[in-house]
Protein backbone atom coordinates (compact mmCIF):
# COMPACT_ATOMS: atom_id res chain seq x y z
CA UNK A 1 0.00 0.00 0.00
CA UNK A 2 2.72 2.17 1.15
CA UNK A 3 4.42 1.23 -1.69
CA UNK A 4 2.05 2.21 -4.29
CA UNK A 5 0.95 5.43 -2.47
CA UNK A 6 5.21 6.18 -2.47
CA UNK A 7 5.06 5.41 -6.30
CA UNK A 8 2.22 7.71 -7.29
CA UNK A 9 3.86 10.42 -5.47
CA UNK A 10 6.84 9.66 -7.68
CA UNK A 11 4.77 9.81 -11.02
CA UNK A 12 3.51 13.14 -10.13
CA UNK A 13 6.55 14.50 -9.00
CA UNK A 14 7.40 13.80 -12.66
CA UNK A 15 4.92 14.86 -14.44
CA UNK A 16 5.11 18.81 -15.01
CA UNK A 17 1.33 19.74 -14.83
CA UNK A 18 1.07 17.82 -11.49
CA UNK A 19 4.30 18.26 -10.08
CA UNK A 20 3.68 22.19 -8.81
CA UNK A 21 0.37 21.47 -6.96
CA UNK A 22 1.83 18.30 -5.19
CA UNK A 23 5.04 20.36 -4.02
CA UNK A 24 2.25 23.01 -2.79
CA UNK A 25 0.36 20.78 -0.95
CA UNK A 26 3.44 19.10 0.35
CA UNK A 27 4.43 22.59 1.80
CA UNK A 28 1.34 23.51 3.46
CA UNK A 29 1.79 23.41 7.31
CA UNK A 30 -0.04 20.41 8.83
CA UNK A 31 -3.10 22.51 9.97
CA UNK A 32 -3.49 24.01 6.33
CA UNK A 33 -3.09 20.69 5.22
CA UNK A 34 -5.35 18.68 6.74
CA UNK A 35 -8.15 21.73 6.82
CA UNK A 36 -7.53 21.93 3.12
CA UNK A 37 -6.98 18.07 2.58
CA UNK A 38 -10.09 17.24 4.11
CA UNK A 39 -11.73 20.25 2.02
CA UNK A 40 -11.09 18.17 -1.39
CA UNK A 41 -11.48 15.02 -0.07
CA UNK A 42 -15.20 15.97 0.98
CA UNK A 43 -15.86 17.33 -2.59
CA UNK A 44 -14.26 14.70 -4.52
CA UNK A 45 -16.38 12.70 -2.46
CA UNK A 46 -19.64 14.47 -2.82
CA UNK A 47 -19.21 14.79 -6.40
CA UNK A 48 -21.24 17.68 -5.97
CA UNK A 49 -21.62 20.47 -8.12
CA UNK A 50 -20.94 24.14 -7.32
CA UNK A 51 -23.64 26.01 -6.69
CA UNK A 52 -25.60 22.93 -4.98
CA UNK A 53 -26.94 23.31 -1.42
CA UNK A 54 -24.73 20.39 -0.57
CA UNK A 55 -22.02 22.50 -1.67
CA UNK A 56 -23.01 25.12 0.49
CA UNK A 57 -23.50 23.03 3.19
CA UNK A 58 -20.02 21.69 2.79
CA UNK A 59 -18.75 25.25 2.65
CA UNK A 60 -20.60 26.34 5.70
CA UNK A 61 -19.34 22.99 7.79
CA UNK A 62 -15.78 24.04 6.53
CA UNK A 63 -16.46 27.84 7.68
CA UNK A 64 -17.54 26.49 11.24
CA UNK A 65 -14.70 24.13 10.89
CA UNK A 66 -11.98 26.72 10.19
CA UNK A 67 -13.75 29.46 12.44
CA UNK A 68 -13.15 26.66 15.04
CA UNK A 69 -9.66 26.28 14.16
CA UNK A 70 -8.84 29.93 13.82
CA UNK A 71 -10.28 30.68 17.14
CA UNK A 72 -8.73 27.98 18.80
CA UNK A 73 -5.51 29.19 17.60
CA UNK A 74 -5.98 32.92 18.48
CA UNK A 75 -7.13 31.48 22.04
CA UNK A 76 -4.04 29.79 22.16
CA UNK A 77 -1.81 32.85 20.53
CA UNK A 78 -3.58 35.23 23.27
CA UNK A 79 -2.91 32.52 25.88
CA UNK A 80 0.83 32.57 24.66
CA UNK A 81 0.77 36.55 24.62
CA UNK A 82 -0.17 36.32 28.11
CA UNK A 83 2.51 33.80 29.21
CA UNK A 84 4.64 36.59 27.07
CA UNK A 85 3.63 39.51 29.08
CA UNK A 86 3.54 37.65 32.57
CA UNK A 87 7.50 36.36 31.41
CA UNK A 88 8.24 40.39 30.62
CA UNK A 89 6.61 41.79 33.53
CA UNK A 90 8.51 38.58 35.44
CA UNK A 91 11.83 40.00 33.33
CA UNK A 92 11.29 43.67 34.01
CA UNK A 93 10.85 42.47 37.93
CA UNK A 94 14.17 40.51 37.66
CA UNK A 95 16.01 43.60 35.67
CA UNK A 96 15.07 45.79 38.49
CA UNK A 97 15.84 43.93 40.56
CA UNK A 98 19.28 42.98 39.15
CA UNK A 99 19.84 46.85 38.26
CA UNK A 100 18.86 47.55 42.38
CA UNK A 101 21.81 44.96 42.62
CA UNK A 102 23.94 46.62 40.66
CA UNK A 103 23.14 49.96 42.15
CA UNK A 104 23.84 48.55 45.32
CA UNK A 105 27.05 46.65 44.02
CA UNK A 106 28.41 49.45 42.99
CA UNK A 107 27.82 51.46 45.83
CA UNK A 108 30.10 48.90 47.74
CA UNK A 109 32.07 48.96 45.44
CA UNK A 110 32.85 52.51 44.83
CA UNK A 111 32.85 52.42 49.17
CA UNK A 112 35.16 50.08 49.11
CA UNK A 113 37.44 52.03 46.57
CA UNK A 114 37.33 54.78 48.88
CA UNK A 115 38.32 52.74 51.63
CA UNK A 116 41.10 51.10 49.68
CA UNK A 117 41.75 54.73 48.87
CA UNK A 118 41.88 55.80 51.94
CA UNK A 119 44.33 53.35 53.10
CA UNK A 120 46.48 53.39 50.15
CA UNK A 121 46.71 57.56 50.72
CA UNK A 122 47.03 56.59 54.37
CA UNK A 123 49.89 54.27 53.81
CA UNK A 124 51.29 56.52 50.74
CA UNK A 125 51.46 59.49 53.29
CA UNK A 126 53.48 57.50 55.76
CA UNK A 127 56.14 56.31 53.24
CA UNK A 128 56.42 59.71 51.68
CA UNK A 129 56.26 61.16 55.59
CA UNK A 130 59.54 58.31 56.28
CA UNK A 131 61.14 59.10 52.69
CA UNK A 132 60.98 62.70 54.05
CA UNK A 133 62.67 62.04 57.14
CA UNK A 134 65.06 59.74 55.95
CA UNK A 135 65.90 62.55 52.89
CA UNK A 136 66.13 65.38 55.65
CA UNK A 137 68.63 63.37 57.59
CA UNK A 138 70.49 62.41 54.45
CA UNK A 139 70.49 65.84 53.64
CA UNK A 140 71.15 67.41 56.79
CA UNK A 141 74.14 64.99 56.72
CA UNK A 142 75.17 65.98 53.76
CA UNK A 143 74.89 69.99 54.85
CA UNK A 144 76.66 68.98 58.21
CA UNK A 145 79.99 67.93 55.96
CA UNK A 146 79.85 70.56 52.93
CA UNK A 147 79.69 73.38 56.43
CA UNK A 148 82.92 71.41 57.38
CA UNK A 149 84.17 71.72 53.91
CA UNK A 150 83.01 75.07 54.08
CA UNK A 151 83.80 76.17 57.33
CA UNK A 152 87.82 74.86 56.10
CA UNK A 153 87.31 76.30 52.37
CA UNK A 154 86.59 79.44 54.03
CA UNK A 155 89.56 79.03 56.56
CA UNK A 156 92.13 78.52 53.06
CA UNK A 157 90.47 81.21 51.92
CA UNK A 158 90.49 83.71 54.30
CA UNK A 159 94.39 82.42 54.70
CA UNK A 160 94.78 83.10 50.34
CA UNK A 161 92.85 86.56 50.83
CA UNK A 162 95.49 87.51 53.72
CA UNK A 163 98.43 86.50 51.96
CA UNK A 164 96.95 88.15 48.59
CA UNK A 165 96.08 90.96 50.72
CA UNK A 166 99.93 90.85 51.63
CA UNK A 167 101.68 90.26 48.79
CA UNK A 168 99.33 93.09 47.10
CA UNK A 169 100.29 95.52 49.96
CA UNK A 170 103.80 94.28 49.55
CA UNK A 171 103.75 95.04 45.44
CA UNK A 172 101.95 98.36 46.00
CA UNK A 173 104.89 99.53 48.47
CA UNK A 174 107.53 98.70 45.69
CA UNK A 175 105.68 100.43 43.20
CA UNK A 176 104.85 103.46 45.22
CA UNK A 177 108.51 103.04 45.95
CA UNK A 178 109.63 102.94 42.28
CA UNK A 179 107.68 105.84 41.51
CA UNK A 180 108.92 107.86 44.05
CA UNK A 181 112.53 106.64 43.31
CA UNK A 182 111.64 107.08 39.27
CA UNK A 183 110.20 110.51 40.42
CA UNK A 184 113.26 111.53 42.49
CA UNK A 185 115.52 110.08 39.56
CA UNK A 186 113.66 112.50 36.87
CA UNK A 187 113.54 115.10 39.62
CA UNK A 188 117.57 114.64 39.72
CA UNK A 189 117.74 114.61 36.27
CA UNK A 190 115.15 117.72 35.66
CA UNK A 191 117.27 119.95 38.62
CA UNK A 192 120.91 118.71 37.23
CA UNK A 193 119.11 120.08 33.51
CA UNK A 194 118.09 123.08 34.97
CA UNK A 195 120.71 123.80 37.05
CA UNK A 196 122.94 123.04 33.67
CA UNK A 197 121.44 125.30 31.83
CA UNK A 198 121.52 128.37 34.78
CA UNK A 199 124.98 127.36 34.73
CA UNK A 200 125.11 128.06 31.13
CA UNK A 201 122.73 131.06 31.43
CA UNK A 202 124.74 132.18 34.38
CA UNK A 203 128.15 131.78 32.39
CA UNK A 204 126.41 133.35 28.97
CA UNK A 205 125.82 136.14 31.37
CA UNK A 206 129.09 136.72 32.70
CA UNK A 207 130.35 136.52 29.04
CA UNK A 208 127.80 139.08 27.69
CA UNK A 209 128.58 141.41 30.64
CA UNK A 210 132.63 141.02 30.15
CA UNK A 211 131.18 141.69 26.28
CA UNK A 212 129.79 144.24 28.33
CA UNK A 213 132.65 145.61 29.71
CA UNK A 214 134.64 144.97 26.74
CA UNK A 215 132.40 147.23 24.85
CA UNK A 216 132.83 150.32 27.00
CA UNK A 217 136.38 149.89 27.26
CA UNK A 218 136.38 150.03 23.28
CA UNK A 219 134.62 153.61 23.06
CA UNK A 220 138.37 154.85 23.70
CA UNK A 221 140.10 153.30 21.17
CA UNK A 222 139.99 153.25 17.27
CA UNK A 223 136.95 153.36 16.02
CA UNK A 224 137.29 150.96 13.40
CA UNK A 225 138.79 148.58 15.90
CA UNK A 226 135.51 148.70 17.89
CA UNK A 227 133.49 148.20 14.44
CA UNK A 228 135.06 145.29 13.64
CA UNK A 229 135.30 143.92 17.58
CA UNK A 230 130.89 144.66 18.01
CA UNK A 231 130.65 142.40 15.04
CA UNK A 232 132.39 139.47 16.54
CA UNK A 233 130.28 140.41 19.94
CA UNK A 234 126.90 140.70 17.63
CA UNK A 235 127.92 137.28 16.16
CA UNK A 236 128.66 135.94 19.69
CA UNK A 237 125.05 136.86 21.03
CA UNK A 238 123.38 135.52 17.89
CA UNK A 239 125.47 132.10 19.43
CA UNK A 240 124.15 132.39 22.86
CA UNK A 241 120.15 133.42 21.59
CA UNK A 242 120.47 130.41 19.52
CA UNK A 243 121.12 128.43 23.08
CA UNK A 244 118.84 130.09 25.23
CA UNK A 245 115.88 130.44 22.99
CA UNK A 246 114.13 127.11 21.55
CA UNK A 247 113.98 126.77 17.98
CA UNK A 248 110.52 125.81 17.39
CA UNK A 249 107.49 127.62 18.73
CA UNK A 250 104.19 128.01 17.70
CA UNK A 251 104.14 130.43 14.91
CA UNK A 252 106.80 128.52 13.12
CA UNK A 253 104.58 125.26 13.66
CA UNK A 254 101.86 127.33 11.57
CA UNK A 255 98.20 129.18 12.30
CA UNK A 256 95.65 126.72 10.80
CA UNK A 257 93.74 124.81 13.13
CA UNK A 258 94.57 121.29 11.76
CA UNK A 259 97.62 122.45 10.37
CA UNK A 260 99.30 123.63 13.63
CA UNK A 261 98.39 119.83 15.30
CA UNK A 262 99.40 118.09 11.99
CA UNK A 263 102.73 119.69 12.02
CA UNK A 264 102.99 119.64 16.04
CA UNK A 265 102.82 115.79 15.41
CA UNK A 266 104.67 115.08 12.68
CA UNK A 267 107.85 117.12 14.34
CA UNK A 268 107.05 115.20 17.61
CA UNK A 269 107.09 111.70 15.30
CA UNK A 270 109.55 112.31 12.94
CA UNK A 271 110.08 108.28 11.75
CA UNK A 272 106.52 108.00 12.27
CA UNK A 273 104.97 108.17 8.30
CA UNK A 274 101.41 107.51 9.32
CA UNK A 275 100.05 110.57 10.47
CA UNK A 276 98.13 112.23 7.68
CA UNK A 277 94.59 114.48 7.74
CA UNK A 278 91.68 112.78 6.90
CA UNK A 279 89.98 115.14 4.21
CA UNK A 280 86.85 113.59 4.95
CA UNK A 281 83.95 114.14 7.37
CA UNK A 282 82.84 111.86 9.97
CA UNK A 283 85.57 110.84 10.80
CA UNK A 284 88.11 113.49 12.51
CA UNK A 285 90.31 116.00 11.63
CA UNK A 286 93.67 113.98 11.69
CA UNK A 287 94.29 109.59 12.21
CA UNK A 288 97.84 108.66 14.25
CA UNK A 289 98.87 105.39 13.95
CA UNK A 290 100.77 103.87 17.12
CA UNK A 291 103.75 102.84 15.50
CA UNK A 292 104.16 99.06 14.69
CA UNK A 293 101.01 98.09 16.00
CA UNK A 294 97.54 98.54 14.26
CA UNK A 295 95.73 100.77 16.56
CA UNK A 296 94.86 104.43 15.71
CA UNK A 297 93.70 107.44 17.61
CA UNK A 298 91.44 109.82 16.30
CA UNK A 299 92.36 113.49 16.36
CA UNK A 300 89.51 116.76 16.18
CA UNK A 301 90.67 120.23 16.16
CA UNK A 302 88.57 122.54 17.58
CA UNK A 303 89.59 126.11 16.19
CA UNK A 304 86.66 128.49 17.58
CA UNK A 305 86.72 131.72 19.66
CA UNK A 306 84.32 130.18 22.68
CA UNK A 307 84.08 130.00 26.18
CA UNK A 308 83.69 126.32 26.19
CA UNK A 309 83.31 123.47 22.88
CA UNK A 310 80.69 121.90 25.46
CA UNK A 311 77.94 124.35 25.05
CA UNK A 312 78.83 125.76 22.08
CA UNK A 313 76.69 124.97 18.88
CA UNK A 314 74.36 123.57 22.02
CA UNK A 315 77.10 120.41 22.43
CA UNK A 316 76.65 119.29 18.56
CA UNK A 317 80.74 119.68 18.55
CA UNK A 318 81.06 117.14 21.32
CA UNK A 319 78.21 114.63 20.20
CA UNK A 320 79.17 114.90 16.47
CA UNK A 321 83.19 114.10 18.42
CA UNK A 322 82.04 111.06 19.80
CA UNK A 323 79.86 109.57 16.55
CA UNK A 324 83.09 110.14 14.73
CA UNK A 325 85.41 108.07 16.98
CA UNK A 326 82.82 104.76 16.77
CA UNK A 327 82.67 105.36 12.64
CA UNK A 328 84.46 102.89 10.64
CA UNK A 329 84.77 105.13 7.05
CA UNK A 330 88.21 104.52 7.04
CA UNK A 331 88.15 100.86 6.80
CA UNK A 332 89.49 100.63 10.63
CA UNK A 333 87.88 101.10 13.96
CA UNK A 334 89.63 103.79 16.50
CA UNK A 335 91.34 102.62 19.16
CA UNK A 336 91.46 106.24 20.87
CA UNK A 337 90.24 110.38 20.41
CA UNK A 338 91.39 113.36 20.99
CA UNK A 339 89.72 116.44 21.60
CA UNK A 340 91.65 119.70 21.01
CA UNK A 341 90.44 123.02 21.61
CA UNK A 342 93.07 125.62 20.51
CA UNK A 343 91.60 128.74 21.99
CA UNK A 344 89.22 127.71 24.72
CA UNK A 345 88.64 124.76 27.23
CA UNK A 346 86.50 122.13 26.42
CA UNK A 347 84.36 120.89 28.94
CA UNK A 348 84.77 122.35 32.21
CA UNK A 349 83.19 119.14 34.22
CA UNK A 350 86.76 117.15 32.77
CA UNK A 351 89.84 118.06 33.96
CA UNK A 352 92.51 118.97 31.28
CA UNK A 353 94.68 116.57 29.82
CA UNK A 354 93.35 113.92 32.12
CA UNK A 355 92.34 110.87 30.05
CA UNK A 356 89.16 108.90 31.03
CA UNK A 357 87.22 105.87 29.56
CA UNK A 358 83.77 105.67 27.89
CA UNK A 359 81.94 102.87 26.09
CA UNK A 360 85.49 101.17 26.79
CA UNK A 361 87.59 103.39 24.75
CA UNK A 362 89.83 105.87 25.98
CA UNK A 363 89.49 109.92 25.47
CA UNK A 364 91.20 112.89 26.37
CA UNK A 365 90.77 116.47 26.23
CA UNK A 366 92.96 119.42 25.48
CA UNK A 367 92.46 122.96 26.56
CA UNK A 368 93.68 125.75 24.98
CA UNK A 369 96.56 123.94 23.05
CA UNK A 370 97.56 127.45 21.31
CA UNK A 371 97.00 130.06 23.24
CA UNK A 372 98.51 128.34 26.27
CA UNK A 373 101.01 125.70 25.32
CA UNK A 374 104.71 127.28 24.96
CA UNK A 375 105.90 124.11 23.25
CA UNK A 376 103.39 121.93 21.07
CA UNK A 377 105.93 119.23 19.97
CA UNK A 378 106.24 118.38 24.30
CA UNK A 379 103.11 118.87 24.22
CA UNK A 380 101.41 116.43 21.54
CA UNK A 381 104.38 113.73 22.50
CA UNK A 382 103.25 113.81 25.97
CA UNK A 383 99.84 113.34 24.73
CA UNK A 384 100.40 110.14 22.31
CA UNK A 385 102.54 108.92 24.80
CA UNK A 386 99.22 109.03 27.81
CA UNK A 387 97.20 107.67 25.64
CA UNK A 388 99.06 104.48 24.11
CA UNK A 389 99.52 103.78 27.74
CA UNK A 390 95.34 103.95 27.82
CA UNK A 391 95.00 101.92 24.66
CA UNK A 392 97.60 99.11 26.21
CA UNK A 393 95.66 98.93 29.36
CA UNK A 394 91.94 99.13 28.06
CA UNK A 395 92.99 96.45 25.44
CA UNK A 396 94.58 93.78 28.09
CA UNK A 397 91.55 94.85 30.84
CA UNK A 398 94.16 95.44 33.37
CA UNK A 399 91.98 96.97 36.25
CA UNK A 400 93.86 95.75 39.38
CA UNK A 401 95.55 99.19 40.62
CA UNK A 402 94.66 100.69 37.43
CA UNK A 403 93.05 104.15 38.76
CA UNK A 404 96.37 104.01 41.02
CA UNK A 405 98.64 104.04 38.26
CA UNK A 406 96.81 106.03 35.50
CA UNK A 407 96.49 108.92 38.53
CA UNK A 408 100.15 108.30 39.71
CA UNK A 409 101.18 108.71 35.88
CA UNK A 410 99.15 111.68 35.03
CA UNK A 411 100.73 113.60 38.13
CA UNK A 412 104.34 112.91 37.11
CA UNK A 413 103.57 113.74 33.51
CA UNK A 414 101.50 116.73 34.65
CA UNK A 415 104.68 117.67 37.13
CA UNK A 416 107.66 117.37 34.16
CA UNK A 417 105.48 118.60 31.53
CA UNK A 418 104.43 122.02 34.03
CA UNK A 419 108.37 121.76 35.21
CA UNK A 420 109.21 121.99 31.39
CA UNK A 421 106.69 124.22 29.76
CA UNK A 422 108.48 127.01 33.31
CA UNK A 423 111.62 126.10 31.48
CA UNK A 424 110.66 127.31 28.34
CA UNK A 425 108.67 130.29 29.24
CA UNK A 426 111.87 131.34 30.94
CA UNK A 427 114.07 130.64 27.89
CA UNK A 428 112.06 132.78 26.49
CA UNK A 429 112.11 135.49 28.75
CA UNK A 430 115.76 135.20 28.81
CA UNK A 431 115.68 135.16 25.02
CA UNK A 432 113.35 138.81 24.86
CA UNK A 433 115.98 139.88 26.91
CA UNK A 434 119.28 138.93 24.91
CA UNK A 435 116.82 139.92 21.39
CA UNK A 436 116.67 143.58 23.52
CA UNK A 437 120.59 143.63 24.26
CA UNK A 438 120.70 142.96 20.51
CA UNK A 439 118.71 145.58 19.26
CA UNK A 440 120.74 148.09 21.30
CA UNK A 441 123.51 146.60 19.94
CA UNK A 442 122.33 146.98 16.81
CA UNK A 443 121.94 150.72 17.32
CA UNK A 444 124.74 151.10 18.49
CA UNK A 445 127.50 149.53 16.20
CA UNK A 446 125.37 151.67 13.57
CA UNK A 447 126.63 154.58 15.29
CA UNK A 448 130.48 153.33 15.46
CA UNK A 449 129.81 152.96 11.55
CA UNK A 450 128.54 156.56 11.33
CA UNK A 451 131.37 157.40 14.08
CA UNK A 452 133.79 155.64 12.11
CA UNK A 453 132.97 157.33 8.37
CA UNK A 454 132.87 160.79 9.66
CA UNK A 455 136.59 160.04 11.60
CA UNK A 456 137.49 158.68 8.57
CA UNK A 457 136.85 161.63 6.34
CA UNK A 458 138.32 163.90 9.09
CA UNK A 459 141.54 162.31 8.96
CA UNK A 460 141.16 162.88 5.36
CA UNK A 461 140.88 166.15 5.45
CA UNK A 462 143.54 166.76 7.86
CA UNK A 463 146.33 165.07 5.71
CA UNK A 464 145.00 167.30 2.72
CA UNK A 465 145.65 170.48 5.19
CA UNK A 466 149.13 168.94 6.16
CA UNK A 467 150.28 168.54 2.56
CA UNK A 468 148.89 171.80 1.60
Amino acid sequence: MMEDISKKIELLREDDDTKEILEFLIGLPKLDFQLYGQFFMDIYKSKVQEGSGTSKAIIDNEKRKIMAQVHHQITKHKQKVVTLENEKLSLEQKAKEAKHLEEKAKIDLQRELALRETTIAGKIQTAVIEKEKAMKREAETKISALENDTYIQSEKFSSLKSELEKEKAHKDLEIMKKTKEGIERKDLIWKGLVSEKENTIFRLQKEKDSLQNKIEDYFVKDNSEKANKSHEILAKLGGIEKVIIKPVNSSQIGQKGEQYVLQALKTAFPNNFRIHETKQHHCGDIVFNIENTNKWIMFEVKDVETSNIKNHKQGNDLKKFYEDSKANKLGFKFDAAVLVSLNCIVDPTIKNLEPFVKDGKPYMYVDNARNESADPISLFRAIVGMMKFMVDHCMDNKVENFGVKIQKYMEQTRKMYTFYDDMVKNHKASGKNLEKMKESLDGHFKDLETDNTKNEGGCKRNDVDAVE
